[in-house]
């Protein structure tokens, strides 16, 4: 049975309230910087572009494809896209769609790190219950176990993530 976790106007809620978010931290560090927006793809597309669109300040976007899952299987990170822009003395907000085991997103902030970038700021619209604790995470609902779809987000097939809705399936 599909079971929808957040509609279309829950989703803009969210985004909304992400993106007051970044502006009152980017206040409160007050750098003289443009910062860099980094969608992570495949997952982040849908939840980045709604976000980008809810910022009232100037940004430069990038985007990179990692992975840590095959299917439902976590697996070794891999770097299919790197970012276009530098990384060195910049602030990145690196925007992925869940944070779940956390492998992804602490790779590549690990990675930043290292190629120096002034600030790395890890933003998901959703984070599990069991997700790692991570350093500046700015993020909408905490969930569960539910593998989800919709909204950017595949099922275990690849498909569905078209969506303007998320969604779980419940087995009964």
């Amino acid at each position: 049975m599909k079971i929808e976790l957040l509609n279309k106007q829950e989703i803009e809620e969210q985004v909304f309230w992400i993106s007051i978010s970044i502006g009152e931290y980017l206040r409160s560090k007050n750098y003289n910087k443009i910062p860099i927006f980094t969608c992570i793809l495949n997952g982040g597309f849908f939840f980045y572009a709604d976000l980008i669109k809810n910022l009232n300040f100037e940004l430069k976007c990038d985007f990179l494809r990692a992975s840590s899952y095959i299917g439902t299987q976590n697996k070794e990170v891999k770097i299919t896209k790197y970012p276009e822009l530098s990384i060195k003395g910049e602030v990145i907000f690196l925007v992925d769609d869940i944070l779940d085991s956390g492998n992804t997103m602490n790779f590549l902030i690990k990675e930043y790190r290292r190629r120096e970038a002034l600030d790395v700021i890890p933003v998901t619209l959703i984070k599990r219950e069991s997700s790692p604790i991570i350093d500046n995470l700015i993020c909408g609902k905490t969930i569960g176990s539910e593998w989800l779809s919709g909204y950017g987000m595949d099922n275990s097939s690849g498909t569905d993530r078209n969506r303007n809705y998320i969604y779980y399936i419940k087995n009964s």
